[in-house]
C-alpha cells in the first residue's frame, strides 16, 4: 500500500518485488484500507514517512487496532521507525497494547527500529522451523534476513528472562 504513486513508480529502486498472485502494491491510503479491511492479510508491513517524520496516521492507537483487525488469525505486522523519531516509544506502546506478541529489533546500521508484531502465534514458531522458512525464502530472494531473526529470538529471550 502507497499512497503516492510517484512512489510506487520507484518500486524498481527500493527492490519492491512486481505484483503477482501472492504480491501485490496498491496505490491508496493504507489506513483508510487497515480500517475497511478485516482477517484477510498475512503481512502488514508499515513505513510510512512524510517531511516530518512517521506520517502521523500511523502512529496512533486506532490505526494499530485497525491494523490487528485486518490481519489474517496469524498475520505479522511489521513497522519501520527511525531511531532519531522522538515519538517512537509512544507508538511502540500502542502497538503492544494492540497486540499480543511484539518484538523490537534495531536494523544493522542503527538508523532503523523495527517492531514485529503477531496477532496469532507467528513470532512463536520453534526456532528449527523459522529457519526452514528463512531457507525457503533465501532461495527466492536475495533478503537476508538471518541477522533479523537472530534479534528476533535475542529480544524474545531477554523479555521472556525479565519476564520469568
Amino acid at each position: 500500500m502507497e499512497i503516492d504513486p510517484d512512489v510506487v513508480a520507484l518500486r524498481d529502486l527500493f527492490c519492491v518485488p512486481r505484483d503477482d498472485e501472492r504480491f501485490q502494491v496498491l496505490c491508496e491510503d493504507g489506513a483508510g484500507f487497515v480500517r475497511n479491511t478485516a482477517n484477510s492479510a498475512d503481512v502488514l508491513l508499515v513505513d510510512g514517512f512524510d517531511m516530518n517524520g512517521q506520517s502521523a496516521q500511523l502512529c496512533t492507537q486506532a490505526f494499530y487496532d485497525d491494523c490487528r483487525r485486518s490481519l489474517a488469525p496469524d498475520g505479522i505486522l511489521v513497522v519501520n521507525f527511525a531511531v532519531e523519531d522522538p515519538h517512537v516509544g509512544r507508538s511502540v506502546a500502542r502497538i503492544r497494547h494492540s497486540f499480543e506478541n511484539a518484538v523490537i529489533v534495531d536494523s544493522p546500521d542503527y538508523c532503523n527500529r523495527v517492531v514485529f508484531a503477531s496477532k496469532g502465534t507467528a513470532l512463536d514458531l520453534p526456532h528449527p522451523q523459522l529457519c526452514e522458512r528463512l531457507g525457503e525464502l533465501e532461495q527466492i530472494h536475495a533478503v537476508g534476513l538471518r541477522d533479523t531473526l537472530q534479534r528476533i529470538r535475542c529480544e524474545q529471550y531477554l523479555a521472556s528472562s525479565a519476564a520469568g
